[in-house]
This record gives C-alpha cells, sequence and structure tokens, in this order.
C-alpha cells in the first residue's frame, strides 16, 4: 500500500511540472508574438494594410507588374511629351522600384532575424526542459545509492559481528541469505544503448563495488591473522614450558655422578698439597645467569612478537589473562611478564637449587649441600 501511494504521488508531481512546462511555454510563445507584432510596425509598416492584414510578396509582384505596363501604355501613347521629360519620369520610376525592393529586402531579413530568436527560445526551453528532467532522474539514482549503501553496511556489520562472535572458528560464517526483494537490481538498466556520456558512471560504479568488496576481505584477513598470532603466542607459551621441563630433567640426571669428580678434585689437591673445597656457590650462580639470560631473551622477543598486534588485541589477551588494561607499552610488558612466568616459573625462584655432594673417606653419606654453605670443604 505504502510503495502504490508514493508510486502515485510521484506520478501527479510529475503531471503537475508537466502541465506547469505548458503554461510557460504558451506564456512564452504569446510573449514572442507580442514582442514579433511591435517589431513588424515598426520596421515594415507599409506591408500592413487597413485592416491590420499582411501583404504576400506575390501581390506585390502582381501590382509592380501592372504599373508596368500602365508606364508602357503611357510610352507608346503619348508621343507629344519631350524624350527628356519621359526619360526623367522613367528613372524616378526606377528609384523608386529600387527603394521598394531595399525596403522589402530589410523586412524580409527582419522577418528571418526574428524567426531565427523564435528557434532559440524553443531550443532553450526544451534544453531547459530536458536538464529539468535530467536532474529529476540524478535525483532518483542517487536515492536508489543511498538505500543500496545503507544496506551493504547493514550487511558488513553482520559480517563484522559474525567473525568477532567468540565461538566461531577458522572463518566459518552463519550469516542469513539475503531477501528476495534486494536480491536483483532496483531499477531495469539498458547497457548497450548507453551514452558516452554515462559510461563513467557505470565504471564509477563497478569500481566502488569492488573496492568494497577488497575492502570487506582485507578486515576478514586481518581477523584470521589476528587469531593465528594468537595462537602462536599459545604455542610458544607451551613450547617454553616443554623446555624448562627438558632442562630440569637433564639437571636432574648430571647431578648422579658426583664420586669421579671428587676423586678428580681430591687428586688434583694432593698434588699441589692445598686443599680440596667442595662445589661452592659457583654452578648454582652459573646456573642462576643462565636462567636469567634466557628469561630475559624470551621477555624480548615476547615483546617483539607482541608490538605487532594491535590494541585491541592486546587488550582482549589482558582480559584472558586478568591483568590490567592500559596504554600499549605497560600491556606489552605485562603480558611479556606472563608468559616468561609460565615459562621459566616466578623470578624470585630463580638460582634456589641445591648441589648434592657425595664426600668418600669410607663413608657413602650424601649430604644436600645448599648454595649458602661456603665454609665446607673436603681434606684427603
Amino acid at each position: 500500500m505504502k510503495l502504490e501511494e508514493e508510486n502515485i504521488k510521484k506520478l501527479k508531481e510529475e503531471e503537475d511540472r508537466k502541465e506547469e512546462w505548458r503554461k510557460e511555454c504558451a506564456r512564452l510563445e504569446e510573449e514572442m508574438g507580442a514582442r514579433l507584432d511591435k517589431r513588424l510596425e515598426k520596421v515594415c509598416p507599409h506591408l500592413i494594410n487597413k485592416d491590420d492584414g499582411m501583404v504576400s510578396p506575390n501581390e506585390e509582384l502582381v501590382e509592380l507588374k501592372k504599373e508596368n505596363e500602365k508606364l508602357r501604355r503611357l510610352l507608346l501613347g503619348d508621343d507629344n511629351h519631350a524624350d527628356e521629360d519621359k526619360m526623367m519620369r522613367l528613372q524616378r520610376e526606377i528609384a523608386g522600384l529600387r527603394r521598394q525592393v531595399a525596403e522589402k529586402k530589410l523586412a524580409e531579413d527582419d522577418i528571418f532575424a526574428l524567426r531565427q530568436e523564435i528557434d532559440q527560445l524553443r531550443g532553450t526551453t526544451l534544453v531547459k526542459t530536458n536538464f529539468e528532467q535530467e536532474i529529476a532522474g540524478l535525483k532518483k539514482e542517487i536515492g536508489l545509492l543511498g538505500e543500496v549503501g545503507t544496506q551493504a553496511r547493514e550487511e558488513a556489520e553482520l559480517w563484522k559481528g559474525e567473525a568477532l562472535r567468540p565461538r566461531n572458528k577458522r572463518g566459518c560464517y552463519a550469516v542469513g541469505t539475503r531477501d528476495c526483494a534486494v536480491r536483483g537490481s532496483p531499477k531495469p538498466r539498458w547497457m548497450d544503448n548507453l551514452r558516452d556520456n554515462d559510461k563513467w558512471k557505470q565504471e564509477y560504479f563497478r569500481m566502488k563495488e569492488k573496492h568494497r568488496v577488497a575492502s570487506f576481505e582485507a578486515e576478514v584477513l586481518k581477523e584470521k591473522r589476528a587469531n593465528a598470532k594468537a595462537e602462536v603466542i599459545k604455542l610458544q607459551d607451551e613450547m617454553g614450558k616443554l623446555s624448562v621441563i627438558s632442562a630440569s630433567d637433564q639437571t636432574e640426571c648430571g647431578d648422579t655422578n658426583l664420586k669421579s669428580r671428587l676423586e678428580a678434585v681430591a687428586n688434583r689437591s694432593v698434588r699441589k698439597g692445598g686443599k680440596a673445597t667442595s662445589m661452592r656457590e659457583g654452578c648454582s650462580q652459573a646456573d642462576g645467569a643462565a636462567e636469567v639470560n634466557e628469561r630475559f631473551a624470551f621477555i624480548e622477543e615476547q615483546k617483539k612478537c607482541l608490538r605487532q598486534y594491535k590494541k585491541s588485541t592486546l587488550e582482549i589477551q589482558c582480559k584472558e589473562t586478568g591483568l590490567k588494561m592500559g596504554m600499549v607499552k605497560p600491556m606489552i610488558a605485562e603480558l611479556a611478564e606472563y608468559h616468561a612466568d609460565k615459562a621459566f616459573g616466578k623470578h624470585a625462584d630463580i638460582g634456589k637449587t641445591t648441589v648434592p655432594v657425595e664426600v668418600s673417606n669410607g663413608s657413602a653419606t650424601k649430604n644436600a649441600v645448599s648454595a649458602a654453605d661456603d665454609d665446607r670443604f673436603v681434606e684427603l
């Protein structure tokens, strides 16, 4: 019902415009007729009779022929007049005829100029009507393009919402199809008989549509890239944990064979005549320094990786890990520390390791000496 009412209103408006254009054309024709009558009265009043009727050129030629015949009869009949008088009369008549012909030519030129002005005015009125019709058509096309743009924006918002849905995986979108009324083009168009001036419009619309599709694809690819980077970070955390576990296993396996080490130290001290001290804090400090260096390198790598992300992805990771959100640099530092704590443990626990020592002086006792027992030594 609304569409029918809108169509009826549009038809009424078009009819009113056509009636206004017709009235304007009639008014212009009346004005031009009045102007022509005034100019004809000024230029050639001898062509207008007492009854205000125009004399045709054929009637003027007939009158001129009759006058010439009268003059010939007078010349042939009047033999008493002198030749000089006849010549004077003939010259006067010829001059009068020439004047009449010149006036006639001027009148014809004025009439031709007036006709050209009338044609120009009619052409301007037609151009004006065509121009107004083109403007109305362009306004309709602009309205249709605005509707199409709003629909495209709504569709893009739907796509974005579906892509940002937390349960969505690997870009599997589940968006409903468009309505049947919106699938086709809103206005039938002939593509073969386009004018040269209108071809650039079609090319502009095509380029605009391609740009919209490309921007949409870029947004989707960015979302996929962010998800892939998050997965890479998770895998890096898991690999760090695995590397820490393997390193701890290696240290546990390597600290058992202490008897051979102590014997080598004892033999060296006997040769030199000095004392053989047990392993002090050197090993533990070296291990702690190595762990600190590894932790620092890991934090720097994590910072480099996190600097490539946007603020939105960093905020999402902070929400997941329970960290505070704020500026970009503090968030990057906190996330790097968080991943390092996961991979290496907390920073306060680094360096607190026990060193097992085996003393071979006839006894096979094993003591766990910490890194702080610097005063103990073994004499052989």
